[in-house]
Parts: structure tokens; sequence; C-alpha cells
């Protein structure tokens, strides 16, 4: 099933309307223990990952987090430490399907921040993004698990086929 985003109706939604907002707390390297808790920071690059630490844990997963310069968002399966630079947004909807397609709705206003223009947690919350939704003019949560599941499974697929080529 070929599901169509030009189909769908969209709608905006400022962040603080849809998810519960909260940001990490500040922890100076000589206050980290080794442990097995990632440490989210704000990176732009490798899901914000930027080491295990053996501090008690700040959030639960199936969260996306935020970082502060370049408004890039990651998707956050297991529970995990952010520093204070990282945003934290949850919904009860979210799930790993959904929340890539969230992420990728945030990181495209990524290009309106920088260095000297950074999006703390503040400017997240007031931050707009465009998703479908349903009847009801919510976001569609259902659509975008769907939907990412066949990208997903349309990836899996192709990989598949190039590796039988090869062999």
């Amino acid at each position: 099933m070929k599901l169509d985003l030009r189909k769908k109706t969209w709608s905006e939604f400022v962040i603080e309307d849809i998810f519960d907002v909260d940001k990490g707390i500040y922890l100076h390297a000589n206050k980290m223990i080794k442990g097995n808790i990632p440490f989210i920071s704000a990176k732009s690059t490798k899901n914000g990952f930027a080491g295990f630490i053996g501090n008690p844990k700040l959030f639960d997963g199936n969260s996306i987090t935020i970082e502060k310069i370049k408004l890039t968002a990651f998707y956050q399966p297991y529970k995990f430490y952010c520093s204070h630079d990282v945003t934290v947004i949850q919904n009860k909807e979210l799930n790993k399907y959904n929340a890539q397609f969230i992420c990728q709705a945030i990181n495209r206003n990524g290009v309106k921040y920088n260095y000297g223009r950074q999006a703390q947690m503040n400017v997240v919350k007031r931050e707009k993004i465009y998703l479908p939704v349903n009847s009801e003019y919510q976001p569609d949560f259902e659509f975008m698990t769907v939907f990412m599941k066949e990208k997903e499974r349309n990836k899996l697929e192709y990989f598949k086929n190039y590796i039988n080529q090869r062999l």
C-alpha cells in the first residue's frame, strides 16, 4: 500500500500545544559517574549521544530530544540523561515510527537557528510544525506510524534485494 502525503490534510501546530516540554540539567564533567545511561548533549549528530553515565536518568525513553544550535531533533528510545542545552518533548502517542516523522518536521525549521540565534526551551515551545491531521484535526499519529513503517519496509526490501544481487 502506497501512502501519499499529498492526499493528507495537514495543519500547523505549536510544539507546546501537543507535547509536554522539558529540558535537561547541567552536569559538570567532574560530576559524571561511569555507567550505562545514555547522556544526550547538544550535538547535531549521532542522535545527540555523548557517552554513557551512571547518574540517575532524567527522562524515560520514547521521547524526542532537540538540540539548541541547529534545532536537530532525535528520537530517544531508552531512558536517558541530557544536558541543559537539550529540550525534551514527550507525548503518550509517540512511538519510534511517528517520532521519526515528527523529528523530520522539526528538523525542517533548523535553518532559522545557529550559534548566535539558539533554540532554547522557550523558543522550542513556540516553534510551529506541520503535521498530517485526523478527522478531528489533531495530529494523525496513526498515519505517521503507518507511513514510516512503510518507508522502513521499502528500505529493508531495497537492501535485501541489493545484498541478494551481490551474493
